[in-house]
């Protein structure tokens, strides 16, 4: 049987961090979750399409590889939340079209309220 629910992309590569993304987008909002450490990984074409990403700016492939992220999933309507700790980041990634930008540390209840109204 083919699982209903929806798929979020996380795009982290800090290893202390996204366990806790996984748990909080598996457990708290019961959505499925695809976690990669690259923007390479994570504009794979043959990936099923997100309902919406979640992705930092650093990742394993470059500082600024999640500006890639970004561009990649805004251009197909994807809904994007940045996630960060580089506060300058806000302004390029609102401009590229993410839609939130939490900064890092974060807490669960900011990361439900970015990411819970993309599920339905």
């Amino acid at each position: 049987m083919e699982d209903k629910k929806p798929l979020v992309l996380i795009a982290e590569d800090d290893r202390g961090v996204a366990p806790i993304l996984r748990e909080i987008v598996e457990e708290r909002l019961g959505a499925r979750v695809r976690l990669v450490e690259t923007a390479t990984e994570a504009i794979c074409p043959d990936a099923e399409v997100p309902v919406v990403v979640l992705t930092a700016i650093g990742l394993a492939d470059g500082k600024t590889a999640g500006f890639g992220v970004v561009d990649h999933f805004v251009a197909l309507g994807v809904p994007v939340v940045v996630v960060s700790g580089s506060p300058t980041s806000k302004v390029s990634a609102m401009q590229k079209g993410a839609l939130v930008f939490i900064e890092k540390p974060f807490g669960a209840a900011d990361l439900i309220r970015a990411i819970q109204p993309y599920l339905v």
